[in-house]
């Protein structure tokens, strides 16, 4: 996004996972608390409730934003999966299993579920 721009946008930083929610504000990113090792499958979620972030790694919740002022609400702008807008787009070097969206912040339970979900239809 241009930080202007309602939307998110989930990438990695030293490895940790960190989501941001733009329009630019205070209390605007989560970064997870854990790493995410190489070559492995994982399960990487986050739920937005209007105010806060709350971030999942492996089906376990890792933490929560302070609040976000101002946040992403509606957004009118592509879906990207795999790279970064711009004059020069920034790609995902790994594999995406599969990506899911709703139109609620789900639950932790709801997550959990989900987690194992996956890692049944992944082998893993």
């Amino acid at each position: 996004t241009d930080g202007l721009t309602r939307g998110f946008e989930l990438g990695l930083n030293n490895g940790s996972p960190v989501v941001n929610v733009f329009p630019s504000t205070a209390n605007n990113t989560l970064t997870f608390t854990n790493g995410l090792a190489n070559n492995v499958w994982q399960f990487v979620a986050f739920t937005y409730d209007g105010v806060n972030l709350r971030g999942y790694s492996n089906g376990v919740f890792t933490g929560v934003s302070d609040g976000v002022a101002n946040g992403a609400s509606d957004t009118d702008q592509p879906l990207m999966i795999g790279r970064l807008p711009g004059a020069t787009p920034k790609p995902f070097h790994g594999k995406i299993a599969s990506v899911e969206i709703y139109n609620k912040a789900l639950s932790n339970n709801e997550i959990q579920v989900l987690f194992n979900k996956d890692r049944s239809r992944y082998g893993v």
